[in-house]
């Protein structure tokens, strides 16, 4: 006696089979993008996106025209009055060239420093001490050596040079000392000359 089958009993699982390509025709749309050209796009995306970012940050960073190169200007006028009265004799700038700007002036004692920017954005000092110089040569000079007389409107200065990129022009007289140049000064020797020539 056979046992009754339940139709539950008799179905069957069937797994489809994977659908094959057509033969004769182009394979199937999956959906997905190609992978490379997402790349490409996606990078493009993102290079312009930090572009747009980066731009406007550095555009603000920018410093004003006007504040990229500020000079202040003074008028040593006085100082070179009072100086002259403290050590008359010692020869002072009275002639500047054109376009030198000064942009300290300092009296202290019977010494007076003044310096000026040129036009080329050079800086030449002028430097004076009324009496004898004891160290004042050496501390203006920043130690250099005399290595050549030379003779500016009729003045016996000597050169002191510390290294090819500094020279300083020295004026020693009774009445004081003059140095054109200094430790800190930029300028060219046709810069420390044209200073020279203008002492009176």
């Amino acid at each position: 006696m056979s046992t009754p089958t339940s139709p539950d009993s008799q179905r069957r699982v069937v797994v489809p089979p994977d659908v094959p390509r057509p033969a004769d025709g182009p394979p199937r749309p999956t959906g997905k993008k190609k992978r490379g050209s997402e790349n490409v796009r996606d990078m493009l995306l993102s290079m312009g996106i930090c572009t747009a970012i980066v731009i406007p940050i550095w555009y603000l960073a920018q410093p004003p025209a006007s504040d990229s190169k500020t000079i202040r200007v003074v008028d040593p006028t006085s100082d070179i009055t009072a100086f002259s009265a403290a050590a008359p004799g010692v020869p002072v700038p009275r002639v500047v060239p054109k376009g030198w700007r000064a942009t300290s002036s300092t009296l202290t004692g019977a010494t007076l420093r003044i310096g000026w920017v040129t036009p080329d954005d050079g800086y030449v000092e002028y430097a004076a001490q009324g009496g004898a110089p004891g160290a004042f040569v050496a501390d203006q000079t920043g130690r250099a050596q005399p290595v050549s007389p030379l003779t500016v409107a009729g003045r016996a200065f000597r050169v002191y040079s510390a290294s090819r990129a500094h020279t300083s022009l020295v004026l020693q007289q009774a009445a004081g000392t003059v140095v054109v140049g200094g430790v800190r000064e930029t300028g060219d020797d046709a810069h420390l000359t044209e200073l020279a020539q203008g002492l009176r």
